[in-house]
């Protein structure tokens, strides 16, 4: 092993990659996520971007920190002041966290151009 001195800057091209590295190991070989035909879906990834889904709070936080655990680990930083969370069709106050920092939960947000929101409904993006 060897010991990582810096991160990545903003644009370089082996961000993608080590990004998919990252992603595969989260979650590999756990039971995250929802049911999807035969087998589990358990995020969304474009770039940057992740949308992490769970049916249990519990199997989210675990997903969240390991997550951390295995970008840290290549040199990527994840910033719990830009994550969100949205429980869909949930009214019970929850909490979720990465690292020592709560992550915000809002009533809808906007992941590559579409709005999700806690009811479920798509009034909101039609009209947005």
């Amino acid at each position: 092993m060897f010991d990582i001195l810096t991160g990545l800057h903003q644009g370089c091209v082996l961000s993608p990659f080590l990004f998919l590295i990252v992603m595969r190991r989260t979650g590999d070989g756990r039971d995250y996520g929802i049911t999807w035909g035969t087998g589990k879906l358990t995020d969304f990834d474009l770039a940057d971007d992740i949308a992490l889904i769970s049916d249990s709070l519990v199997a989210l936080q675990n997903m969240t920190t390991e997550l951390q655990g295995n970008a840290a680990k290549v040199g990527l930083w994840i910033s719990a002041a830009k994550m969100k969370a949205v429980a869909v069709g949930n009214t019970q106050a929850l909490s979720l966290s990465i690292g020592h920092k709560d992550i915000e939960f809002v009533e809808h947000f906007q992941y590559l151009g579409s709005n999700i929101s806690r009811d479920g409904d798509a009034d909101y993006d039609m009209y947005t």
